[in-house]
Parts: structure tokens; sequence; C-alpha cells
């Protein structure tokens, strides 16, 4: 399946400043349920873009904005003039000069003004480390390598890294390097990167150009301010080929607001909003969908409501969890167990596993309808990173449930999983660790107040940690204790580490020593196990067959094969960080994920 088969492009263009007008001119086509099957972007447009694509909330993207993106170019960018209305006026020019000579000073010593790290640390902070080819739409950014002189355009690659290629302001920023490429913002070739959306399937298009037209000249001071007022007809010559095959132009102009005003956000995406508000009537025209489309999207518009679902499919297994968006509340968890990572062989899901894969999406898919759930994630964690096969379980995905699943990195994984546990939480005094015991891997995150310091996927959990024991034939408890500890770190400046823990496996081991029948989220929460009572479960049932242990879990027995494992990885950090008691969180990556989405976070 080409993912670029779409017919319908939004192309979003560069323009610094001006680029936040892009927020106001999506909201509007949200307002008037406008639909279109691929984002295309450059600079600006390529990032507002990319979040939108991944928080699916144009609120929330618009709130990130203010919050940080806006702040943050408008030091990346500089250049912005900020009187001191209580200094002369000789005094704030004095000042002005002295700024801008320390900033061309740097251009001169530096590839550009601002290095990648930097902005590293801006993209962990609204962006999640997937691929593009993992959004809701296709999408695509485009940059320019410096050294082939060619266009770049980001289809299928990390979206981070498109991101940043295509924000690479050349002399404020420092080129990215990528496959042999040094690459810069696709504005310089592609303002409003029209063509390049026609290149990759885009059959009807509309543009929305921010960026700012130059003012006329007469007179010139200089050989630099010639070749500047050159390189300005280029790019508006360029810009205006590029324009001219889109079914529709929507131009910002305000050309009073200049390209590093940041603190025009305000005023920009009411100007954004207000500019589709004119032209709604010919968006809709271009944008118009098939019979079948039309009565597909009015079902699907008739069935929205407040409910919110994140789906993650681990690695022992598949947990529905339904949040209400207003109150932020788990209304619902549905938890499916399975054997898929029994199913992979050399990297490849086989066939058994994708027909059982199958079952449990059509599951989802009417736990969802019967719900009505009008918007949800799909996470995807350490069970199908780097499967060979990705591609074809991606189109299943796809063709069941609408859209693909967000593969996490280890990092994002663990960051999500840290956000779910401690948001809402007073985090002021001492150190807190958050654990996380899948059945692939586990997430042990330390934040040393403020900071959040260490932040790691270990590439164990408990249904690995079985199957690498029964390789090896490791049965007691000090043996399977040894393999796990060859897993493990252990930090420094850890004295009164807080331990909170969410997952199956202490859940799971919470009901049992409450000799709770059922799973039950409000009077697991917050709940507090001493280390003591994990090790005596651990030494009562390490080396016992499944059926002994499974007689002991009041439910949830599908655990049973590898509860041990799990707890026993717990119980090794409790004694390694010589913590002596827990605190139970029933959130985690899915609350994380649900909350990425839906409010103004950051990782």
């Amino acid at each position: 399946m080409n993912l670029f088969d779409g017919k319908r492009a939004l192309v979003l263009g560069g323009g610094s400043a001006r680029g936040l007008a892009h927020i106001g001119f999506i909201k509007t086509l949200e307002k008037y349920g406008i639909e279109y099957d691929m984002i295309v972007g450059t600079s600006m447009g390529a990032l507002i873009g990319a979040i939108y694509l991944q928080r699916e909330n144009i609120e929330v993207v618009e709130q990130l904005a203010k919050d940080i993106i806006s702040k943050q170019f408008a030091r990346i960018v500089g250049f912005e003039k900020k009187e001191n209305k209580k200094r002369l006026k000789i005094v704030n020019e004095i000042f002005d000069s002295l700024n801008k000579l320390f900033k061309y000073a740097k251009l001169i010593k530096n590839e550009g003004y601002l290095e990648q790290k930097h902005i590293d640390i801006l993209m962990e902070q609204i962006l999640l480390d997937v691929s593009v080819n993992q959004f809701r739409l296709p999408f695509a950014t485009v940059a320019v390598d410096l050294i082939s002189g060619k266009t770049h355009i980001f289809r299928d690659d990390n979206s981070k890294i498109a991101v940043k290629s295509s924000i690479a302001i050349p002399g404020a920023i420092t080129p990215v390097k990528y496959k042999n490429m040094l690459l810069v913002d696709g504005g310089v070739s592609s303002i409003v990167p029209v063509k390049e959306a026609k290149s990759i399937g885009a059959k009807r298009i509309v543009a929305f150009d921010v960026s700012r037209k130059g003012d006329a000249k007469e007179k010139f001071e200089n050989a630099i301010d010639v070749m500047f007022r050159v390189d300005g007809i280029r790019g508006e010559l360029l810009k205006q080929y590029q324009l001219s095959q889109a079914d529709k132009v929507i131009r910002l102009g305000h050309y009073e607001i200049e390209s590093n005003e940041y603190s025009q956000i305000d005023k920009l995406i009411s100007i954004g909003e207000e500019l589709a508000e004119e032209n709604i009537k010919e968006i809709k025209e271009i944008f118009s969908a098939g019979m079948i489309k039309r009565v597909f999207s009015s079902a699907k518009r008739a069935a929205a409501g407040t409910l919110f679902a994140s789906l993650d499919f681990g690695s022992s297994t598949i947990i529905v969890s339904v949040y209400e968006k207003d109150s932020s509340e788990c209304v619902k968890e549905e938890i499916i167990h399975h054997d898929l990572m029994f199913e992979t062989d050399k990297g490849i899901l086989k066939e058994e596993g994708i027909n059982k894969l199958k079952k449990y999406i059509l599951f989802v898919k009417n736990t969802l309808n019967k719900m009505k759930v009008d918007s949800y994630k799909i996470i995807g964690t350490a069970q199908f990173r780097g499967l060979k096969n990705i591609l074809e379980i991606q189109r299943l995905f796809i063709s069941i449930l609408g859209k693909p699943m967000m593969i996490l990195s280890p990092g994002d994984e663990a960051r999500l999983t840290f956000l779910g546990n401690t948001f809402g939480r007073d985090l002021k005094d001492g150190s807190i660790a958050v654990l996380d015991v899948g059945g692939g891997s586990t997430e042990f995150i330390i934040q040393i107040s403020p900071i959040r310091k260490y932040i790691e996927n270990i590439p164990i959990g408990s249904k690995r940690l079985m199957m690498v024991c029964e390789k090896e034939n490791l049965h007691t408890e000090e043996e399977i204790r040894k393999k796990a500890r060859e897993y493990l770190k252990y930090y420094g400046n850890t004295r009164n580490l807080k331990l909170i823990i969410s997952g199956g496996t202490i859940t799971t081991i919470a009901g049992t020593f409450q000799k709770m029948e059922k799973y039950d989220k409000k009077n697991i929460d917050n709940m507090i196990i001493q280390r003591e009572e994990i090790d005596r479960y651990i030494s009562k049932y390490a080396g016992k067959n499944t059926e002994e242990i499974k007689t002991s879990l009041n439910y949830d027995k599908e655990r049973a094969s590898h509860i041990v494992f799990g707890l026993i990885i717990i119980s090794e950090i409790m004694h390694m960080y010589n913590v002596d008691d827990l605190t139970i969180s029933t959130d985690g990556i899915r609350r994380g994920m649900f909350l990425f989405s839906n409010r103004p976070t950051y990782l």
C-alpha cells in the first residue's frame, strides 16, 4: 500500500513567526469538519504540521506554541527589537546594535547561531521519536541538501529528523547531518512546497503562504545590499512558480508583521482563522470528498463524543484505557492477554501471529464502537520494535482502525510512563523513581528533584526474562535473580528514593495480597506494598510450576507463567536502591499518551 495515495493536500509554507498563523487556519478547517489526505510542510509549516498530526489536537498545539515554541524560537532566531521604554532612544539603539554585533560575530565562527543540540531539546519537549509514516495522515517535510544542492523530501523518516532539518534556518541554526547530507531549511528552495506535494501524489492542493514579501527598493547602499535584494527576488520568483501549481493559494499578507515577531502569536493565530473563514467555500469545494467518503465522514462526526482511548499493544497484554477528556478520569479498562511473543521467529511475526493480532484488533474496534470513543492513539512497544514485517502489520491496523500504530522508541516509552505515573502528584521532596515492568522491557526513570536525571528502558521484562531463563535452564530464585541483575544498572545520588510502580505485574500481586476477586483500579491505586511481602511471595513460588502459581492468584491468572520473573525485577531494583516499600500507580504509558494528546504537557 502506498501511504501517499491520497489526493487532497494541505500545504503549509515557511515564514518563521508568521508560520504560527497555520494554527488558526487548521482550527477553522476542523471547525467545519473539512478533511484532506495529507499535509506537506516547510520550516514552521513542517513543525506545526508534525505536532498537529502527532497530538491530533489543535488546541494542544496552540498552547504548546504559546508556552514553548514562540519563546524558544524568539531566542533562537532573535533580532526582534525589545525596547526599554525607561531608557533613552539612543541607548536602546546602542543595545540593539551590540546584540546584533554579538550574533554576527558568532556566525563568522560557526555554521549557525544556534547548535543542533539546542533544537534537540526543543524537539524532545514537543515531539515523540516516531517515524513520519506512523502519523494519522501521510505527512512530508522539505529540506535542502547543501552538498548536492538538491531538495530532500522526508516521507518515512524519523519525525524529529524530518522537522529539525526543515527548520534549520541558514545562519540561525547549524545544518543537520543525515545520511551523507547536510540539510537546511526547506524554504531555501520551496518556501511553499506545492511541487513536492504533487510529486508524492497530491491532485488537489490548498496552499497557505505565510512568507513575507520584500518591500520595493530604489536605493542600495553597498554590494551586500544588492546581493540580499537579488536573493529576495530569486526567492519570490521560485515561490510564484510553486504557487502557480496549487488549486487555491491563501496568502497571509499583513506584511507589517515581521518574520521574527513571535510576540505576535495571538494576532497571527487570529489572522489564520479569519483567512480560512473568508475562503472556506472554495476550500470546501476543492477538498470535497466522494459520496462514500462523505457518508463515512458524516457518520464519524455524528458519533463524536468526549472519550479518548489509549490502545496499548504491549509484549504480553493489549490494554484499552478509555478516558473522559474533560475530567481526565479513566472510565474503562479492557485487558487482553496474548502470546504474540511466542509467534515471532527471527524478527518476523508469523502468519499465525498475524491472524491472532487481527482478531485482537477487531475486538478493540468493537470496544471503541460500543463506547462511542471518538479519538484514540495506538501505542506499540517492545514487542513491535524491530519487526521485519512491520509494514504488513501497519496495513492491518490501518485497514481495521483507520490509522497506524505509533511504535515508541525506548526513550519515549519511558517518558510517557513517567508522565502518566507522576501527573498531578507532589514531587517536590526528595527523589522519585517510576518503574513499569512490562512483558518485553522495563521502564525505569529517576527524577532527582526538580530535574528528570535518568531515563532508561531496560531491555528485559517479565516474559522475556522467563524465556531467557527457560532457554538457559535457570529455575531457582538465585539463578533468576542473578540473570535479572545482568540487565540492571545502579545510579548514585539517589538517597531516600520514593518508588512508584505501575503495570500488570504489580497490580496483579497487589490484588492477590488484598484477596481481591477482580481488578479494582480505585482500590489498588496508591496502595503501599512492602519489599518483604514481595520477597516472601518470590521465595514461596520461585521454581513452582505454572498451575501452582495460578492457584495463588485471585484474578489475572494468565500472568501465572511469568509473574515471579516480573516480581524479581522489581525486588532486585528495590534491593539495589535500598527501597523498603513502593506506591502503586494504576496509570502509566496509557495515561501518558492520553495527556500527551489532550493536555499541553511537555515530555
